[in-house]
């Protein structure tokens, strides 16, 4: 249902002062207010949607917002299923307009505690907790991420208690259902207000939830249901993982509570560098020194690879940092099929030293090659 505009909701005009649209509310709430129209949804409705109004309105961030965007400039004020009284935040003139005797007498309690209860928040279902996430990091080798590999590691954390099985109860022996919630783990209370009735539902201090209670704890764990230990995890690493790859081991984290499954642990894969190839990406590089003669006239090579030698032929004429390709012969591919390639990087040595012979040698090219010298 599309949302009517906030000003005529509040039967006031754009340009009404706070205290215009504060009367303007006063009126219509006094006028739909749920204790005056018993059972009337429409009335309800109404309330909710003068008090949204009003919220806005009396907000100079928000009405700034609105007067710009419209609904599309509040909407993320609100959760996803729109405005909710936990939104409202002007209770205090509620009190204004409904205090001292209204309807038969005062609030009594604060309008916040009659909403969401004493402690300030609505109650609600009290769920499983999952553990929390741990994290840690393995370093490996560059033939260790070709190849893949699995190491192990040691994790100090909480572990299920072997005397209770993690029930937390003395010998293992299944907890008992709350008396006090009757297993719910929720307890409701009525009050009556001048809005109607109102249901407050919070946790269970009994049982704090869980719906079931210890008769007598384990004293190994004191009832929490694990103990502090260190675990042997094993990690499987996969070919071509690469440098500050995170890998989740799925619940190998902390444990739960009340039930609630374990975190995940988090390892970062730190390669180490090495002695003759760069990575980048799926590619490796090795970078190759050949002399003058052999760039001018053309050799073949032998070079490392990753898990051996190759040989490579570098064409006659070849410059410096020109890259020849060696297909397959770089890493796996992480996600998808096929491997790298080795990028032979060819640096073209020029001799700071010359023997006699070597220096006539040189002359007699340059001649030929009519290159001047001096």
């Amino acid at each position: 249902m599309t949302k009517r505009d906030y000003y005529e909701v509040l039967e006031v005009s754009k340009n009404a002062t706070d205290e215009e649209i504060k009367k303007s509310y006063r009126r219509l709430a006094k006028k739909y207010h749920p204790d005056l129209n018993k059972g009337d949804k429409v009335a309800e409705e109404k309330f909710k949607e003068i008090s949204e109004a009003y919220e806005v309105l009396m907000d100079k961030t928000k009405k700034a917002n609105y007067d710009k965007y419209g609904h599309a400039g509040v909407n993320s004020q609100f959760g996803r299923e729109g405005f909710e009284w936990s939104n409202f935040t002007h209770f205090s003139d509620l009190e204004d307009i409904f205090g001292g005797g209204f309807g038969g007498g005062g609030f009594g309690d604060s309008i916040f505690d009659i909403f969401f209860g004493s402690s300030g928040q609505r109650g609600g279902t009290y769920r499983p907790q999952r553990g929390r996430d741990l994290k840690t990091g393995i370093t490996i080798t560059l033939e260790e991420a070709y190849s893949g590999t699995k190491k192990s590691i040691k994790m100090t954390k909480g572990l299920k208690c072997s005397d209770c099985q993690g029930t937390g109860s003395k010998g293992g022996s299944p907890p008992k259902i709350c008396p006090a919630c009757g297993g719910s783990g929720r307890v409701q209370t009525r009050r009556d207000t001048v809005f109607g009735t109102f249901a407050t539902v919070t946790t269970c201090n009994t049982c704090g939830g869980r719906g079931k209670v210890i008769v007598e704890k384990c004293p190994k764990c004191t009832g929490s249901g694990s103990v502090r230990g260190e675990k042997t995890i094993n990690i499987d690493i996969p070919k071509g993982i690469e440098d500050g790859s995170t890998l989740r081991v799925s619940q190998e984290g902390e444990m739960g509570s009340v039930g609630g499954p374990p975190g995940d642990l988090y390892v970062e894969i730190r390669i180490l560098p090495h002695k003759h190839f760069k990575r980048e990406g799926p590619d490796l590089v090795y970078s190759q020194s050949i002399g003058i003669a052999q760039a001018a006239i053309g050799c073949s090579l032998s070079v490392p690879t990753i898990d051996g030698k190759a040989s490579v032929k570098v064409p006659a004429g070849t410059q410096p940092d020109t890259i020849l390709r060696l297909k397959g012969k770089g890493m796996p591919k992480l996600r998808g099929f096929g491997t790298g390639d080795l990028l032979v990087k060819i640096k073209v040595e020029v001799p700071k030293y010359l023997t006699s012979e070597e220096k006539e040698l040189l002359k007699k090219y340059a001649q030929i090659r009519r290159e001047e010298l001096s």
